[in-house]
């Protein structure tokens, strides 16, 4: 227990630098498409540049679709996954709550006799309901949540991957994008892209889709637990009264309306994450690059001249930070295996 909790306090902030990292290439690769697509435009003629703007608004059009239905898509696999969820928390919370009012009414007398024992089950009954039941519970919906989310994105990426090899010009690099996008979603070259951040999750090491997607699943129950102790007052008939009302006001505190909303608020943030990224980065900036060489064609061999020099730069970029990246995940590989074998 005690090495995975070191683990966890490591690959917390590995995660983030890799999150960093791949943002930062991101960055990087939009940079350069942009200086290639700034050369290829300056040497275009002007029935081509016409062409070129066409099918770049035809990429918007679609890749926006597809962004919209991603969004939907997914907020659908969230409103389930909750839903489930919620059905089956407030059960084993109702399921508890029974027991703890029913076992007080048997078993505490008219002058108090038993309260000792019937506080010590309804604590034993919390506990279970706090370490055992609602994690179990929780890593379930964390779970679905995933395998749905990943076979979404998966097919989003596809739709994705097919719009830019068929509306982006053939000077733009669409498996380049491609893989930004990847690491926009949470990992490169793999199925898993609707990776979660359950602050410690040792199978997975991205910050991944949402990140700190678990909190949202235990909000609810924040406090819920420590309400315990406030049950604890009163003699007799007066002990039982009190510890049946207080059972009831713990039930109502427990509210899961908020966690879906959380849930669909982060979703909102990656959704305007991912539009940026292919939308506000890349396909505006291109289009811009036309409406400028048009408004203005003075200068051309200047504007040539400093395109190429962005490209040898952001190429030069982009070799130094894949390397740093190289170099950082075998530390961490090593770090985390180590860590997992005690030494």
């Amino acid at each position: 227990i005690e090495r995975d909790k070191v683990e966890i306090l490591l690959r917390k902030p590995i995660n983030m630098i890799q999150a960093a990292g791949n943002k930062h290439l991101s960055d990087i690769q939009n940079a350069l498409t942009l200086a290639e697509s700034q050369v290829k435009v300056l040497e275009m003629p002007d029935d081509e540049l016409e062409d070129r703007e066409d099918q770049l608004a035809k990429a918007e059009r679609k890749l926006n679709r597809k962004i919209d239905s991603l969004h939907l898509s997914l907020e659908e696999v969230i409103v389930e996954v909750t839903s489930r969820f919620r059905n089956k928390a407030e059960d084993a919370l109702d399921k508890m709550i029974d027991g703890s009012r029913d076992r007080a009414e048997k078993k505490i007398g008219f002058f108090g006799g038993g309260r000792k024992d019937v506080y010590s089950y309804i604590q034993d009954q919390f506990a279970q309901l706090e370490t055992r039941k609602l994690p179990r519970l929780q890593d379930d919906a964390l779970n679905r949540l995933k395998i749905e989310g990943n076979r979404v994105l998966q097919d989003f990426k596809v739709d994705v991957e097919d719009v830019l090899e068929r509306y982006l010009p053939d000077d733009v690099d669409a498996k380049g994008l491609i893989k930004s996008l990847s690491r926009l979603l949470g990992t490169e070259d793999g199925d898993n892209h609707f990776s979660i951040d359950q602050g410690g999750s040792s199978a997975d090491s991205s910050i991944g889709f949402f990140e700190g997607v678990a909190i949202a699943f235990a909000l609810p129950f924040i406090g819920v637990i420590e309400g315990v102790n406030a049950l604890f007052g009163g003699r007799g008939r007066e002990a039982r009264r009190e510890l049946i009302d207080q059972l009831y006001a713990i039930r109502r505190t427990v509210d899961f309306a908020p966690m879906q909303q959380q849930l669909k608020d982060l979703l909102q943030e990656r959704m305007e994450s991912i539009r940026t990224h292919l939308i506000g980065e890349l396909i505006v900036p291109l289009q811009s690059q036309i409406e400028e060489v048009r408004k203005d064609k003075t200068n051309k061999a200047k504007k040539l001249e400093d395109a190429r020099t962005e490209i040898k730069l952001q190429s030069e970029k982009k070799a130094v930070l894949l390397e740093q990246q190289r170099s950082i995940t075998e530390l961490a590989t090593s770090v985390l295996t180590s860590s997992a074998s005690g030494n």
